[in-house]
């Protein structure tokens, strides 16, 4: 299962903006969680930069779905 957290805010932190980038969520067993962040004052989203090993296959679909919801 693969869960997909987005937040929207008009600040948004250097932390934050790496959290989601480098893709530091936890995974456990048969699922994982993909934050992203939108800086909705900058129109700039922030998501995974690439793709782990664990549901590589996975990734383009999520990366795909992420743009068509928020940009």
């Amino acid at each position: 299962m693969g869960v997909i957290s987005i937040l929207i805010s008009s600040e948004v932190t250097p932390e934050a903006k790496e959290y989601c980038q480098a893709l530091r969520s936890g995974k456990k067993w048969a699922a994982f969680t993909i934050p992203v962040v939108v800086n909705s004052s900058k129109n700039e989203v922030y998501k995974f930069l690439s793709s782990p090993m664990w549901g590589a296959i996975y990734y383009p679909n999520f990366k795909k779905l992420i743009t068509n919801t928020v940009g």
